[in-house]
């Protein structure tokens, strides 16, 4: 069957294995893991998010796909508010995303967004993805994949990038002539 062969298929306990440790870093549930020092988190963010990304990529087209929904929505409001307002804990300073906004960042987010509530954007997709997934149905797995791969064309994919974006700018600085430290300049960094 098409879809016992996809929920178990490499790439897809893969990506599960990336989603359960976005979710549970953001939550501070990780088995050993201690609390993040200062800009722990944001250089961390800054390496998970491309294999993140990178991984999301690899998703198949799904038979069908069209047929299927996104997601639900199963995190509460305040369940929300907790994840995001965990996530300005820890990035602190670099939550504030001080970026000129692409014409097609400012139709999806309808004003400049935070950090925090990026990463709150991903986690509400993990978690209601892992939250499908785990209860062991093929059926309900197979759906879970194909609602994640849609959220990530739609919605989800473009926050990534624009968190990889901020960070890249946010922690790739160098110390000027005067002892502060600005973005680099150029061609590559901000102009």
């Amino acid at each position: 069957m098409e879809e016992q062969k996809v929920v178990y298929s490499p790439w897809a306990v893969e990506f599960v294995v990336l989603a359960r440790e976005f979710c549970e870093r953001l939550e501070g549930t990780r088995e050993g893991e201690e609390e993040w020092a200062e800009d722990a988190y944001a250089e961390w963010l800054n390496s998970f998010l491309p294999l993140l990304y990178y991984k999301a990529t690899r998703f198949p087209r799904f038979e069908n796909e069209e047929e299927y929904d996104e997601l639900p929505v199963l995190m509460t409001e305040l369940e929300y508010e907790r994840a995001r307002t965990r996530a300005v804990e820890l990035l602190g300073e670099r939550d504030k995303i001080d970026l000129p906004l692409s014409t097609e960042d400012q139709e999806v987010w309808g004003r400049e967004p935070s950090l925090g509530e990026l990463v709150a954007d991903i986690y509400q997709e993990l978690s209601a993805f892992l939250t499908c997934y785990k209860d062991g149905v093929e059926e309900r797995m197979y759906e879970a994949l194909v609602g994640l791969r849609l959220g990530y064309c739609r919605r989800w994919g473009a926050s990534v990038l624009l968190a990889m974006r901020w960070l890249h700018q946010t922690l790739n600085v160098v110390p000027s002539s005067g002892g502060d430290y600005d973005f680099l300049e150029g061609e590559w960094g901000v102009q």
